[in-house]
């Protein structure tokens, strides 16, 4: 694929996917930095294999997606390959009208955030906004719903990152982690390798004990040091004592002699009040003591608990293959 006829620059506010379904119409627009497809720019990491991956479920809808050799809008099909048009940190302006003039639609995306972004224009049933790409990086779903929560249309579009040569260097971490066994990242669902999740009950003992048997040192060292310098904390506690014992008072001990007056004795040489001096016979003495009794040390305390019984479990099953 030979990128050489090719103009230089941005081209702003581009239309860069539209499709129309039975329910709606939709509309994608952004900019397109042309360097990206020049194989001569420091920008570019496309190769002449490239291709974007980008898919409704709706299959009587139109699908048009702009193609950058022809720099105009090609309907999308089986054997029409599309270099990639969204990238990380991009912003790409999103509108949805429904076709009934009183149909009601709303859009879903498993980000909160791009759910906030794209709502009704003033006080009509056309939907509007920006999508930001900031941290979205491989396959990223959204879907239009109606009133009742049914989607009419989902859309599964790939975002590219920006300085990443992302397929091979995607393999490259993939190959780098694979020594951790066991492990899925969730991450991956998103990724070109289109990786599906599997769902088991319960973790086998063999992955337990890969595990542990890894991180078991740093795990001990993090218990001793918990229980070597465990979480505390200062409170205040009042206890209550002869009035020859009493300090200065604060508002919660002088709020308890207002309560308990009768504790007042007239004395020769005490506390002015209302021409009389008084000493209170009992009072509260304000203490400042270290307690362990806070949150982290009943997580901590829960946490420990809890990871006895994988041990038991894992002890157990041992014991009975032995047998």
């Amino acid at each position: 694929m030979k990128m050489a006829s090719l103009p230089f620059g941005l081209l702003r506010n581009e239309q860069l996917v539209t499709i129309e379904t039975d329910d709606l119409y939709l509309s994608i627009s952004g900019d397109l930095d042309f360097d990206r497809y020049l194989q001569e720019s420091y920008k570019s990491f496309i190769d002449q294999h490239e291709t974007m991956y980008f898919s409704c479920n709706d299959l009587n809808s139109t699908v048009k997606i702009y193609d950058v050799t022809s720099r105009q809008l090609v309907e999308q099909r089986q054997d029409k390959c599309f270099l990639p048009l969204f990238f990380e940190n991009g912003r790409y302006l999103t509108q949805v009208k429904p076709k009934r003039e009183n149909a009601r639609i709303q859009f879903f995306h498993e980000y909160e955030g791009f759910r906030k972004a794209i709502r009704p224009v003033l006080d009509t049933n056309i939907l509007s906004g920006i999508l930001y790409f900031q941290n979205e990086v491989g396959f990223s779903n959204f879907e239009i719903r109606d009133e009742q929560g049914n989607t009419l249309l989902s859309v599964v579009m790939e975002v590219y990152p920006a300085k990443l040569d992302y397929k091979n260097d995607y393999r490259a971490i993939i190959k780098e982690i694979s020594e951790i066994l066991y492990i899925a990242y969730d991450f991956i669902k998103r990724t070109f390798l289109k990786g599906s999740a599997k769902v088991y009950q319960e973790p086998t003992g063999t992955e337990f004990y890969r595990l542990i048997e890894r991180h078991f040192d740093d795990y001990m060292k993090a218990v001793n040091f918990v229980e070597q310098k465990p979480h505390h904390r200062l409170i205040t506690v009042y206890e209550e004592v002869r009035g020859d014992r009493l300090r200065k008072q604060d508002t919660v001990g002088r709020a308890y002699l207002r309560k308990n007056a009768k504790l007042l004795e007239e004395v020769k040489k005490g506390i002015a009040l209302n021409g009389k001096q008084l000493m209170p016979i009992k009072g509260l003495l304000m203490k400042k003591i270290h307690t362990y009794d806070t949150h982290e040390n009943k997580i901590y305390q829960n946490y420990i608990g809890a990871s006895k019984e994988p041990h038991r479990k894992f002890i157990g099953s041992d014991s009975e293959a032995k047998v």
